[in-house]
């Protein structure tokens, strides 16, 4: 029996069940769920892993070993690896020893000693705080750039979809302090050194996730300015900071700084073969015997990653963060959500949510039916990441740090009603009332 989702709910020590639980009485396997739908974010529990399972081996007899039962991999890397692991590890794992030989691996024999230092604090805080989700948080972190705007996002959660948040469950300077360690083992200098693929991936993914927590926090700032100047559509928000959004003039600048990030993010994530939309198409159609099934296999390709269903049933379910989703899919669905923004503001008049949901849809739904070339979409990556994200520091560096310390979620207000996909009937249900 698996024990499907060990590592947030574990069934086999439920506190509620006498113990041994009905699933320790049956030969069973300790698992980590970890990814629903495959996302992006940076997410992990190693400090649950790296000793539950020996915990579970010593005191329930029938626990045969360990297994992973994710939706989705090729990302958190490091979290799989010492997943992968527990099965020959019979103690509890020191997570901070371990990932100091996981820098060492990740950077390779011809680092020097002074860049394995700096790799090595820089996994360290990592999987210590982004790698190490307290409480029961059940997904990876969801980033505004990947899901269908909302004035209410600011709230760190998405309609219907609990167990992804956007609140983060570490502080953003803990991962801006080790990118900026990464970053400095990783520049390019006098020794000659040349990053292998891992130590690349590294410094792509951890980047891609600072520029997106900083999405986060500017587009809090420009929800702040909207706030004080048309009236809500819905219950009434508390204040929020406005990051010296005072005018039309920089509410625009700020509108235009969110495109630019996401338009940069794409960029950045082109040099990773495993972050390219092209590649998931192309992979797609490879399975197709003529042009008819290249076309619904492309087709049912893009619907995956974006609506999951013709009208978006479970939206962004399976989203990414990969070149070609984001200067696509993702971009024109903030363009468009500036462009109702801006005739709100223009006339005081409240956002309307549902109607620009309306509009949205079908230019989703038109984005999903299109074809494409590796022309449009390259399946093969581009560009230098090193020379990629000195340049996006340069760009972004001095905004990245003066807004890293801020708490941008509103404390002591209930989030929303939110529910898994699937579970309506089940809400319904505890509630009482539809959501």
């Amino acid at each position: 029996i698996l024990d499907l989702f060990t590592d947030v709910y574990p069934v086999w020590k439920r506190k509620d069940l006498q113990r041994p639980t009905a699933i320790e009485q049956r030969p069973w396997v300790w698992n980590m769920l970890h990814s629903f739908g495959g996302n992006s974010g940076m997410y992990g529990r190693m400090q649950v892993i790296s000793k539950d399972p020996v915990t579970a081996m010593h005191e329930s007899p029938n626990m045969q070993g360990v297994g992973i039962t994710t939706e989705g991999i090729e990302q958190n890397p490091a979290v799989y690896e010492l997943m992968a692991e527990m099965r020959w590890h019979l103690k509890p794992v020191s997570v901070e020893a371990w990932t100091q030989d996981w820098a060492e691996r990740r950077l390779g024999p011809d680092a020097s000693e002074e860049r394995l230092d700096e790799a090595k604090d820089a996994w360290d805080l990592i999987a210590k705080t982004v790698l190490s989700c307290p409480g029961t948080q059940m997904g990876q972190v969801k980033s505004m750039m990947e899901v269908r705007p909302r004035l209410d996002l600011y709230s760190g959660f998405i309609p219907n979809s609990d167990f992804m948040p956007i609140r983060r469950h570490y502080k953003d300077a803990n991962l801006v302090d080790a990118w900026s360690k990464l970053k400095s083992a990783m520049a390019k200098g006098g020794d000659h050194y040349h990053p292998p693929q891992s130590a690349l991936y590294d410094i792509a993914d951890i980047t891609r996730q600072v520029l997106s927590d900083l999405y986060a926090r500017l587009f809090v700032h420009l929800v702040g300015y909207v706030q004080k100047h048309i009236p809500p559509s819905g219950r009434p928000m508390k204040p929020l900071p406005q990051g010296g959004i005072l005018t039309p003039q920089d509410a625009e600048e700020r509108m235009q700084l969110l495109i630019q990030l996401i338009r940069d993010t794409d960029l950045l994530v082109a040099t990773q073969p495993h972050m390219l939309l092209g590649k998931w198409i192309q992979d797609a159609k490879n399975w197709g015997t003529n042009e008819e099934e290249k076309i619904l296999l492309e087709f049912n390709a893009r619907n995956q990653v974006t609506l999951w269903g013709p009208r978006g049933e479970i939206a962004d379910y399976a989203s990414k963060q990969w070149s070609g989703l984001l200067k696509g899919f993702y971009l024109s669905r903030w363009e468009l959500f500036f462009k109702k923004l801006r005739q709100s503001l223009s006339s005081s008049a409240p956002f309307d949510q549902q109607e620009f949901q309306q509009e949205l849809l079908e230019e989703e739904q038109k984005w999903g039916m299109s074809t494409s070339t590796l022309k449009d979409l390259p399946n093969k990556p581009q560009g230098d990441v090193i020379e990629i994200v000195e340049a996006l520091s340069a760009k972004y560096g001095k905004l990245i740090e003066e807004t890293k310390n801020e708490d941008i979620y509103l404390q002591g207000q209930p989030a929303p009603l939110v529910r898994a996909p699937g579970a309506d009937l089940l809400a319904e249900q505890l509630t009482g009332q539809r959501g």
